[in-house]
């Protein structure tokens, strides 16, 4: 199977902190939700999110690791592997909604409402999550304007 799975999600509509526990494992549980989008199939996708604006290749470090993207118009991007998706990427742009943030959300709300990331560096933060029979990792990425990308993918590979 993949050395990584990565599946992404956006975090939309700007809202207060969180700054309970109880919100922190709200926003734990919202993560879990999205990674219901994990392994989709052909026809579950095109049912949930229609045709795509763009197909393309993405090249990987390694042969294997090459997938094919659907990109949507929204900012969702659907990477494919066997048949399934593994990879799913939320961008600036996407307009749905996920624990209260935006797109362009700065870093420490993120993860004051996360908690304490698995690992962290200048760019970005990765946390790991209890899934459905296998870890689930986010990996946030932040730039200038605040957090530009978000990937959520299994972490047993």
């Amino acid at each position: 199977m993949r050395g990584k799975i990565l599946c992404v999600l956006a975090l939309v509509c700007a809202a207060s902190l969180p700054g309970q526990a109880n919100d922190r494992s709200a926003s734990r549980e919202a993560v879990r939700d999205y990674a219901g989008l994990l392994g989709l199939d052909l026809v579950r996708a095109f049912e949930r999110f229609g045709v795509p604006a763009e197909v393309s290749a993405v090249r990987g470090e390694e042969a294997w690791q090459d997938d094919v993207v659907f990109r949507y118009e929204t900012g969702l991007s659907l990477f494919w592997y066997r048949g399934r998706v593994w990879q799913v990427r939320f961008e600036a742009g996407f307009g749905g909604s996920f624990t209260g943030f935006s797109m362009g959300a700065r870093r420490h709300l993120v993860t004051a409402a996360l908690g304490e990331p698995l690992h962290a560096a200048d760019d970005w933060v990765l946390y790991q999550f209890a899934g459905d029979g296998y870890p689930l990792r986010l990996r946030l990425f932040f730039g200038e304007a605040g957090l530009e990308d978000a990937y959520l993918y299994r972490g047993d590979f």
